[in-house]
């Protein structure tokens, strides 16, 4: 994967995680997951968690409910 390709993939997964539908989020990663090794899509979703953070600070713990589930 390219830069371009993971700040798309970066920018998708913030954007889901602002949009607090956890069903978009879990279709994210289980795509992810297929394409990814695992340390990648962590990475991938630890940077996410960065961008949300600066975006909506309101969304991270709703996120880590998104984790549990998966």
């Amino acid at each position: 994967m390219n830069h371009l390709e993971l700040e798309q993939e970066i920018g998708k997964m913030a954007r889901a995680m602002m949009s607090r539908n956890s069903l978009i989020g879990k279709d994210l990663i289980a795509d992810l997951r297929g394409r990814l090794s695992v340390d990648s899509v962590a990475a991938l979703m630890i940077v996410s968690i960065e961008r949300l953070i600066w975006y909506d600070c309101e969304s991270v713990p709703l996120e880590f409910e998104l984790f549990d589930s998966c």
